[in-house]
């Protein structure tokens, strides 16, 4: 999918290999049990990011429908695939704050009060 376009689903990998792109820098790789799109399936606003497969690949595809529906007919089996992905942003987050940390990029030098 392209960044700027419309959002209602996410893609977990099941094989191959897709790379994340900002404009010209590459952001990430992501391969086989991976999510990715799981920003525009939780909010449903535009693609903030350009995914490219870069093998062969193959991924189920979960819409915000269809997590809706998850939600009501299947609970406990939508709370675990939502306590993962929570799990999963956070290590995501934790890693970008490393790198914003490791450049001297982390933002205001205030702490809060």
């Amino acid at each position: 999918f392209a960044a700027g376009s419309l959002s209602d689903g996410a893609f977990l990998l099941v094989e191959g290999k897709v790379c994340v792109w900002r404009g010209e820098h590459l952001v990430a790789s992501f391969g086989p049990g991976s999510v990715v799109g799981e920003m525009g399936l939780l909010e449903g606003l535009e693609r903030t990011a350009t995914v490219v497969a870069e093998l062969p690949t193959r991924a189920y595809r979960l819409s915000r429908e269809g997590l809706l529906q998850l939600l009501e007919q299947q609970p406990r089996v939508a709370a675990l695939f939502l306590w993962n992905l929570s799990r999963e942003l956070c290590l995501r987050l934790r890693l970008v704050s490393r790198q914003l940390e490791a450049t001297g990029t982390s933002g205001s030098s205030q702490q809060p009060e």
